[in-house]
């Protein structure tokens, strides 16, 4: 089904909304990872299952908003988890370094796909058929 069969579609959609905060957005995407891991399991689906399988869609504030636009490109939230904290952690090593990764760190996180360029990365994944 195309993204536009997808919302044309008479009935309920299913959105997800991530709150923002700076470097606190790391409890942020702890709340979808346990998610995906569940729906995975009850759903039988292996690795290829993502978010974005599911939502309709996907918005967020601040860091949220970061995390929203990595689940609807369809990326694992494993791989978002793993970008965020390394961006944010290298951003502020000082503060990472003494074990008090959540409290008081303000740090701007940039997550990128592996090239470098999420832009490039939503052109080349879409997962619109439309």
């Amino acid at each position: 089904m195309s993204l536009i069969d997808r919302i044309q579609a008479r009935g309920p959609k299913n959105i997800l909304a991530l709150d923002g905060g700076g470097i606190r957005g790391m409890m942020t995407v702890e709340i979808p990872g346990g998610m995906e891991t569940m729906l995975r399991a009850a759903l039988g689906r292996g690795e290829d299952f993502v978010l974005a399988d599911l939502f309709d869609l996907v918005a967020g504030t601040s860091t949220g908003g970061i995390i929203a636009t990595c689940v609807s490109l369809g990326m694992p939230v494993a791989q978002i988890r793993e970008e965020v904290e390394n961006r944010a952690f290298s951003a502020v090593p000082e503060v990472a370094s003494k074990g008090s990764r959540m409290k008081g760190v303000k740090a701007n996180i940039g997550v990128r796909s592996e090239d470098g360029n999420l832009r490039k990365h939503w052109a080349n994944n879409s997962r619109s058929e439309a």
